[in-house]
């Protein structure tokens, strides 16, 4: 069946001169049957040469209709203070555990 509440956290590189502060990203999908609950997630500032994970994970559901199997497509959106980026990822929907 159909899952509910996937966690999806995103890890961010600073590969500046400064330290990024008022990151936030915006995440939807293209899959049909993935429905982005939480699309919205803010950062912590993120120290030149750091990496941080999104403070509040983004949220998704899939449902029944999707195969196991099926990649679910996503895009991450990130913006801060002057500069904005896209981010693909795709994964694999596995089927449930008996």
């Amino acid at each position: 069946p159909g899952e509910q509440g996937m966690l999806l956290y995103e890890t961010l590189l600073n590969t500046g001169a400064v330290t990024s502060t008022n990151v936030t990203a915006h995440l939807t999908s293209s899959t049909a049957g993935v429905t982005i609950d939480t699309p919205d997630a803010a950062y912590p500032d993120i120290g030149i040469g750091g990496a941080a994970d999104n403070a509040t994970p983004f949220v998704f559901s899939v449902a029944e209709s999707v195969a196991c199997g099926a990649m679910l497509d996503f895009l991450a959106g990130e913006k801060l203070p002057g500069i904005a980026a896209l981010e693909r990822a795709s994964f694999a929907r596995k089927g449930a555990k008996r």
